[in-house]
């Protein structure tokens, strides 16, 4: 291949190396949020107390049982303090009639209270375990749209890649450097002048090794994109194409969460549209370039 002709080649596997990365993070992005909404699904209803038993039986049987108490307590504090004379025992029935009754005042006030609260908590918990169970509905639904989407994604990106493995096949790049750091370097190299030809002490291969092993540049995407930053000096080409990509992300993201959380079908939005014709448009492109090097037998 001519220098340009390498440049044409590494520009079509760069550009489907970024979208695959750029469907990645977006399939990332669908299942983080189904685990989200997961939670939601799987949220616990809350339990019911026990209704408060009230009955007047009950009521009537306290009372009495508190009375008599009363009266008995009444009756050995009077004989303790030596007063058993009739006017004694009178004084005692009385204050043990009002004990009964104070009592059996305070035992149904009481049990109002707690009927009270019980009336409270069971409207809160019918409304909140009736919210619990319609957010649940929602989650369902909005799960659905999104494995839906992530059915489409799959088949788009399924389709990319057998594309780009029919570029990596015309086997040009040494299975090695068959990935995205090393191809945007690879392109880098080239478009700056730096190397006309991918081995040989001055090719790509060479300039790549060396920078690897000096710490120049960064070889593993992972550690790349956790301080993206970091490459922006010596690695440009791809600190720009992952910016771009990244913003992509974010705004499709952003365009899917709002869809929906509106409970909007997916397919119809006009940005995840828009998008999807992109990756079809790109990989129709490809495929001509690639029956058109078929053809003229460019290898």
């Amino acid at each position: 291949m001519t220098r340009q002709q390498m440049l044409s080649y590494l520009s079509q596997i760069l550009s489907l190396e970024m979208k695959l990365y750029e469907m990645e993070e977006i399939r990332n992005q669908y299942c983080y949020q189904i685990q989200n909404l997961n939670n939601i699904v799987q949220k616990n209803l809350y339990d019911d107390k026990e209704k408060p038993e009230g009955k007047w039986e009950t009521m009537i049987l306290c009372g009495l049982a508190y009375g008599f108490f009363g009266f008995i307590g009444m009756f050995i504090l009077m004989a303790i303090l030596g007063s058993t004379t009739e006017r004694g025992m009178l004084a005692s029935s009385v204050v043990g009639i009002i004990v009964c009754i104070g009592v059996f005042i305070f035992w149904i006030y009481g049990n109002m209270q707690d009927k009270a609260a019980w009336r409270r908590n069971h409207a809160w918990v019918q409304d909140t375990n009736a919210q619990i169970q319609k957010n649940a509905q929602n989650a369902n639904r909005e799960i659905q749209l999104i494995n839906s989407e992530i059915n489409r994604l799959d088949s788009n990106y399924n389709m990319l890649l057998n594309t780009l493995d029919r570029l990596y096949n015309a086997n040009v790049i040494y299975p090695k450097y068959r990935d995205l750091v090393a191809i945007s370097s690879f392109y880098e190299y080239f478009s700056s002048g730096r190397c006309s030809q991918l081995q040989g002490h001055e090719g790509a291969y060479n300039i790549y090794e060396n920078e690897l092993m000096g710490r120049t540049i960064i070889g593993k995407l992972d550690d790349i994109l956790y301080s993206l930053d970091s490459i922006r000096e010596n690695q440009y080409l791809l600190y720009s194409e992952l910016q771009r990509s990244n913003q992509t992300v974010n705004r499709l993201s952003n365009t899917i969460n709002n869809a929906v959380s509106q409970l909007q079908d997916i397919s119809r939005n006009q940005e995840v549209i828009a998008y999807n014709s992109e990756v079809t448009r790109k990989n129709t492109e490809v495929i001509k370039w690639i029956s058109v090097c078929d053809y003229l037998n460019i290898r």
